[in-house]
Formats: C-alpha cells, sequence, structure tokens
C-alpha cells in the first residue's frame, strides 16, 4: 500500500496569472493579500518562474530517491501519453506500473491535481482514497478561485508534485529536512474505488474531462 503525498501549494500558477491579469481587480477585491498595492506577494509570483519551479521539482524528485529503494518519473517515462493513447484504442491493457515498492512521481499540469490523481491511479492499476482538504492550499487561492468561480482541483498546478511512496513516513521527514512543504493525503488502494473525502463528504474520482473519454 503506497501512500498519496502532495509536494508544494495547489493552483498557485493559476492565481499567479489571475494576478498578472487582473491585479486591479484583486487589489480592490482583496487588499489584504498583497503586502504593497505596487509590489506582488512573492510567493504568487515564484510558480510562473521556470527556474525556482523546477528546482522545487528536482528537490523533492531527490528526496523520494532517498527513500525508495525503487522509482519511476511518470513524466520522464511518457506515462501520461500513453495512458491517452491506450483510451483511443478503447482495449485493455495491464498497469504500467504494479510494483507495490516502487515510488512513482507526477507532476500534475494544465489538467489540474484531480486528472493527476486519476492518471497515477491508472499507472499503478489501483484505487484511491484521498482526504482533498488536506491537499496544501492557500487561504487566498480559495478566495480568487471562488470570486472567479473556477474548481481549485482543476485549476493548473505547475510547481506541484503527486507522489505515491511505499514509505510514506519517511519520505515526509526527508522532505521536511529538506525544507519541501509537502502533506500525506491518503492512500492507493488494491480495489477498483477512486474515493476522495472533503468534511465528512464522499465521493467518486472522475475521469479527466479532456484526456480519457
Amino acid at each position: 500500500m503506497r501512500t498519496l503525498i502532495a509536494a508544494g501549494t495547489i493552483a498557485l500558477h493559476t492565481i499567479r496569472e489571475l494576478v498578472m491579469t487582473e491585479k486591479g481587480e484583486l487589489l480592490i477585491r482583496f487588499p489584504s493579500f498583497f503586502d504593497d498595492p505596487e509590489r506582488l506577494p512573492a510567493e504568487l509570483l515564484a510558480p510562473g518562474d521556470r527556474e525556482k519551479r523546477e528546482a522545487f521539482e528536482t528537490a523533492v524528485a531527490g528526496a523520494v530517491r532517498e527513500c525508495s529503494a525503487s522509482f519511476e518519473d511518470a513524466g520522464e517515462n511518457g506515462w501520461i501519453a500513453e495512458l491517452k493513447r491506450r483510451a483511443a484504442s478503447r482495449k485493455t491493457f495491464p498497469p504500467l506500473l504494479a510494483d507495490p515498492q516502487t515510488a512513482v512521481l507526477l507532476r500534475p499540469g494544465r489538467e489540474g491535481f484531480l486528472a493527476a490523481l486519476w492518471y497515477l491511479c491508472e499507472i499503478c492499476g489501483s484505487g484511491c482514497d484521498a482526504d482533498i482538504k488536506k491537499i496544501p492550499v492557500r487561504q487566498e487561492t480559495v478566495e480568487i478561485c471562488e470570486h472567479y468561480d473556477l474548481d481549485l482541483y482543476e485549476a493548473e498546478c505547475e510547481g506541484m508534485v503527486l507522489i505515491a511512496a511505499p514509505d510514506g513516513d519517511a519520505l515526509l521527514y526527508e522532505l521536511e529536512r529538506r525544507g519541501l512543504a509537502a502533506q500525506k493525503i491518503g492512500i492507493l488502494t488494491s480495489g477498483k474505488a477512486r474515493t476522495l473525502r472533503y468534511a465528512g463528504h464522499t465521493r467518486y474520482l472522475d475521469r479527466p474531462r479532456a484526456s480519457l473519454q
């Protein structure tokens, strides 16, 4: 049973884009989110900085390698593209990686966090039990997404990393030791159900809208 760990903060890329394009409105609607009306908070700009984003992702990958006997990077392996190819063929295929002792790292991108979670389950041939309230998020991200009627969990998530780890406690310790923000959000399961929990409610994880129809 692998632990699901989210490293980084959800939807910051989307918030950065809104800050850059809707600065005037946001300064009026959310003045307390800005240290200075003429200067944006550094954390909101950081996700758009490619070098900082890549440095964070590299550091997370290093921690995963340190804590895992075996490690696979779904992005480097081209597994998302393979899943989409398989979906288009409408045939049944075995999991890309069923070994429960192998850690898997996946970077949520334009399709959002829940799409990435679906892909991770597909790669591992597993179900999941995840508490989405535990996904790291900034309060201003929640409020700005609500203001623009955006789904927080479907917003672009560049700069975040989702991990399925055989030893979640060891990985969380290593990430914390390296100063990398992360949170356990659930587990992969041996069944087919992909369960999401939030504030006492339960629902099932949907297929990504654009990719696996």
